[in-house]
């Protein structure tokens, strides 16, 4: 019980991605932490909807596709063939549609000489539907319904797949715990400057468990919701810096680095050299390399520019860098095609965020209630979901000793 009222501070949303494990945009809670014996509990509940994706070149293209196309292989249909033949019926790109919610559960324990600890949990629910399978080309475009009916290998091949690979379309879903995080941290605050009105800096560390399934229908043993997921222990550093200017107006900078353990897990793996990243056809045992992610998010607050009521726009920056696997077979998955044609590769995202919050406290009280709206638009991505997210927050700070 005790660990679930310790729940985060100051970690971004799906800090998956998301992270993330799942790349969903971040939302970022700006902490308060200079008061001592200040416990803050939060309950933060947003929905996001995906229709196309980035590439690696930041085009956009269909949602699944932010990989780049991928390899109809006649094994995918047929069992029998063995694992390195990659005879295909040619090339296409997967389209869909992918809902998300994340709901986070976070609180903050301040104690003395600027000492506090911390502790997150979000539980996230994937749908992926509308699963669709496009053809195309050598030179890269769709080809038309009369095109696939002229080619008699393919054409007899997509009923196949979107059968017994796509279970004609219906929708997957998945249910997990998707950031859990346990931090400690030293905070300082600083007033009565001439031309400010506050400096507040911290600096927390902690540590950060790999995301785990509750519940999912991806049953299948080749096609499943696309993420890109955690798997080993992670260690998150962050500074954050916040200075207040005109008794309204404040400036923030939070950045994080977070490094991963190296561990061993069963995963998929396209064992061939061929363009499939999403639709790998084996798995192997591997250890997996997971380097570090970055975040860096600034903003601007309006803090009461009505009274009660403030309004923060910010820009964040996320950056999760190559994961790279070493399989225990590597005659049957060599390491230079599996870190080739990995599904988790790099990816960037950056994001607007806009955060509108109402103020409920009345002075004098123990207890202060927050209300927040927020919707974060992203502005740049490659290789990622193209995805919105918006939502809301309801937190309570509460003052003194239990």
């Amino acid at each position: 019980m005790i660990l679930c009222i310790l729940v985060l501070l100051c970690f971004p949303l799906a800090h998956y991605p998301m992270a993330t494990s799942f790349t969903l945009p971040m939302n970022i809670y700006k902490t308060r932490f200079s008061t001592p014996h200040l416990k803050t509990f939060l309950w933060q509940a947003t929905q996001t909807k995906a229709t196309e994706s980035k590439n690696e070149c930041g085009q956009t293209v269909p949602l699944l596709s932010f990989s780049g196309k991928e390899d109809l292989l006649n094994r995918f249909i047929d069992a029998t063939l063995p694992y390195n033949d990659t005879s295909s019926v040619g090339q296409a790109l997967l389209s869909g549609t992918l809902l998300g919610n994340i709901n986070l559960f976070l609180s903050e324990i301040n104690i003395d000489n600027g000492i506090y600890f911390g502790n997150k949990i979000a539980f996230s629910q994937l749908t992926l539907k509308n699963i669709g399978v496009h053809p195309i080309s050598p030179s890269g475009q769709c080809l038309t319904e009369e095109e696939i009916q002229n080619d008699p290998s393919l054409s007899a091949y997509l009923p196949i797949f979107y059968k017994n690979i796509l279970q004609n379309g219906s929708p997957l879903q998945e249910s997990f715990c998707s950031a859990l995080y346990f931090t400690i941290g030293w905070a300082k605050n600083w007033q009565h400057f001439t031309h400010a009105d506050f400096i507040n800096i911290s600096i927390q560390t902690g540590i950060q468990v790999p995301p785990f399934t509750l519940d999912s229908c991806c049953s299948r043993t080749l096609f499943k919701i696309p993420t890109y997921p955690q798997y080993g222990v992670g260690f998150p550093f962050e500074i954050d810096a916040e200075f207040g200017f005109l008794n309204w107006l404040n400036i923030g900078l939070e950045g994080i680095a977070t490094f991963f353990i190296s561990t061993e897990k069963t995963i998929q793996l396209n064992p061939s050299a061929t363009n499939n990243t999403i639709l790998p056809s084996s798995s192997v045992a591997a250890k997996i390399h997971q380097y570090p992610f970055l975040y860096v998010h600034t903003y601007l607050e309006a803090d009461e520019f009505i009274p009660k009521i403030s309004l923060l726009c910010g820009v964040t920056y996320a950056k999760q860098f190559q994961t790279t696997y070493t399989p225990i077979d590597q005659q049957k998955y060599p390491c230079t095609i599996i870190n080739n044609y990995s599904l988790h590769k790099p990816w960037t995202r950056i994001t607007c965020n806009v955060e509108l919050q109402a103020d409920f406290t009345f002075e004098p009280t123990k207890c202060s209630p927050r209300l927040k709206f927020l919707y974060i638009q992203p502005v740049y991505e490659q290789a990622t979901y193209q995805t919105r997210l918006l939502g809301g927050e309801f937190a309570i700070d509460i003052s003194g000793t239990f």
